[in-house]
């Protein structure tokens, strides 16, 4: 059967009642490196959220592989999203909701594969928007019923 994913209107959820509407983002390691080294993704990302108050949740183990992969230190890539997105950073670790939906979802989805399904388990658990460049984390997340983001393209914000 074919699933179909509808966008979001961003319209109707930026305001509710003249408040600003919050959003909780989830932001795996490929995004975050791609914020902080390239202005095209930081553009369309903050286009895209514009007028809403952003809570950004980072995972100790996406800082952990930051720290591996590029070289960034937990203090940086939390200063520097936080200014670039101006948004509060949150860090966050694995619980035990977290890590029993991740092995749920490592059983269900060939590509949901460690740290990913932690990323993914915590968007789901955390009712947040997953924001990654993996394709294979997102259509996991679809699946799941997770709204995501991908800065790459016009139309990248689903259910």
């Amino acid at each position: 059967m074919k699933e179909i994913h509808h966008l979001i209107d961003m319209s109707s959820i930026k305001r509710l009642n003249g408040v600003r509407e919050r959003l909780t983002v989830v932001m795996d390691t490929n995004a975050i490196i791609r914020i902080m080294k390239h202005d095209g993704p930081l553009r369309r990302t903050l286009r895209r959220f514009k007028g809403l108050s952003l809570r950004i949740l980072i995972l100790k183990i996406v800082l952990a592989e930051l720290n591996k992969i590029a070289d960034y230190s937990e203090e940086e890539v939390v200063s520097e999203i936080s200014r670039k997105l101006h948004s509060k950073v949150t860090v966050i670790g694995q619980n035990e909701d977290i890590s029993s939906a991740a092995e749920e979802l490592e059983a269900k989805y060939s590509s949901a594969h460690y740290p990913d399904s932690v990323i993914l388990a915590t968007a789901l658990i955390s009712d947040s928007t997953l924001l990654s460049y993996d394709q294979g984390l997102l259509d996991c997340a679809k699946s799941e019923g997770v709204k995501t983001f991908v800065p790459k393209n016009k139309e990248a914000f689903a259910a």
